[in-house]
């Protein structure tokens, strides 16, 4: 196996608090079984978000750790004044899961739970990936978390909408509530309803700003 010496530098580079992905939205649990995955090497590589005037938005990196998993960087790209700098990022353990003939990716944040600026728990960032033949683009939507039958999830800390249960009102255990988003992403998979915002992507190839993410790594 290839060494993975980037990671320690990579983790002691980002900012505690940030989550700048393209979901905008968390669950409390995330698709499929991360032991049982399996990378798509395809998706490997650094993939910036096309904006919908045509301009470049943010940037994620999609870095195998090992067959299952991902290990998976967000960037925000401020580029005022004409130049690109990096803004905040975050670091994520990534995996894919096939439920109901769709492709689900699962970003799981990688800095403490409880070390967040507002206090809040960080969720799990769920989205369907698709892939275009020639790779060179892909298109990300994001599972929303208001979704009606996704309603149970929203008494487990790391919901988008959690809000402390009343007493006495029951709550999914953890293996009941990734039960559920299994069970709904298998039967709506391919309802547009489902989803709160799709983003597409290219694989970037400017020298330039690879250089700078890289070397925001080793310093």
């Amino acid at each position: 196996m290839a060494s993975r010496n980037w990671i320690l530098p990579l983790l002691l580079s980002l900012p505690v608090a940030a989550v700048v992905l393209f979901l905008g939205a968390c669950l409390p649990v995330g698709a499929g079984d991360p032991e049982a995955s399996r990378i798509d090497e395809r998706l490997a590589g650094t993939w910036v978000e096309i904006n919908e005037d045509g301009s470049d938005g943010d940037v994620v990196v999609l870095l195998p750790f090992d067959g299952r998993a991902y290990a998976m960087r967000s960037v925000k790209i401020d580029r005022s004044g004409g130049g690109a700098r990096i803004e905040s990022e975050g670091l994520y353990k990534a995996w894919l899961a096939a439920i109901g003939g769709v492709t689900f990716l699962t970003a799981q944040p990688l800095y403490p739970r409880e070390a967040v600026a507002d206090g809040k728990v960080p969720g799990f960032l769920v989205a369907a990936i698709a892939l275009a033949e020639d790779g060179g683009k892909a298109e990300a939507r994001g599972v929303d978390p208001g979704f009606d039958a996704l309603a149970p999830l929203r008494a487990l800390p790391g919901h988008a909408s959690y809000e402390p249960p009343a007493e006495g009102a029951k709550v999914p255990t953890g293996e009941e509530a990734r039960a559920l988003l299994g069970r709904v992403l298998a039967e709506h998979g391919r309802n547009p309803k489902l989803y709160s915002v799709t983003v597409t992507y290219r694989r970037l190839t400017d020298k330039a700003l690879l250089k700078a993410l890289f070397e925001t790594v080793t310093g």
